[in-house]
């Protein structure tokens, strides 16, 4: 409920202005596409890639709305990987008319995530947790046609809920990554077991069709 709030309190102040500074006469859009991500800074630091998802319906020329979902995993230095999976909303609030060449908007959203760790130990062992986000970013729009356009935006995603608690230490010189380390190794927690506020950045590119369009 807390977290809903929040977002309520950063998409409102978009949509008012929205209402404000609009160039034109309102237009309704609505847009299927798909896209790539990059996760930045998650587990460890390690890398994620993934694919995913969106559809887009628009108010008017400057405020449109996105709801995706993407798949994501992170290679975990050989030790095992993580997978994790957004479903999830954002308000895009753009700077100038969406359906110029090009339009740089600012976003914020909320979604539910689900995180798994798979590691490659004798037990196959594994952990994994759901929570929710809150996201704010920005990104740019661009028009290749009326009907295509490209989309590329980076946002910061704060995970409300349970860490997977992991550990890393070096075992005769390679980096291993374990739920629970031998007792004879000097471990490094990666993530400590409870409530946090886990961030990751994710970069995205998608690519959208305009698929039915409602002027005034």
């Amino acid at each position: 409920m807390k977290t809903s709030l929040l977002v309520v309190c950063i998409a409102l102040p978009f949509y008012f202005i929205s209402q404000e500074n609009t160039d034109n006469k309102p237009s309704v859009t609505f847009e299927l596409g798909t896209r790539s991500t990059l996760s930045l800074f998650e587990h460890d630091s390690k890398l994620g890639i993934g694919t995913g998802g969106q559809f887009r319906f628009s108010l008017n020329n400057r405020l449109n709305n996105e709801w995706f979902a993407d798949y994501i995993k992170t290679n975990l230095s050989g030790n095992g990987f993580r997978r994790t999976y957004h479903i999830g909303w954002s308000v895009m609030f753009h700077l100038n008319d969406m359906h110029k060449k090009n339009s740089p908007f600012l976003l914020a959203g909320h979604c539910f995530d689900y995180a798994m760790i798979q590691l490659y130990d004798e037990n196959n062992s594994s952990q994994e947790r759901k929570s929710m986000a809150v996201q704010i970013g920005f990104g740019n729009r661009f028009n290749l046609t009326d009907k295509l356009n490209i989309g590329l935006s980076a946002q910061y995603m704060f995970h409300i809920g349970n860490s997977l608690e992991t550990f890393r230490y070096v075992d005769n010189g390679n980096e291993t990554i374990s739920f629970t380390p031998p007792k004879d190794h000097h471990a490094t927690p990666v993530a400590s077991k409870g409530l946090s506020l886990e961030g990751h950045v994710l970069v995205t590119a998608s690519l959208n069709y305009v698929f039915w369009v409602k002027k005034p």
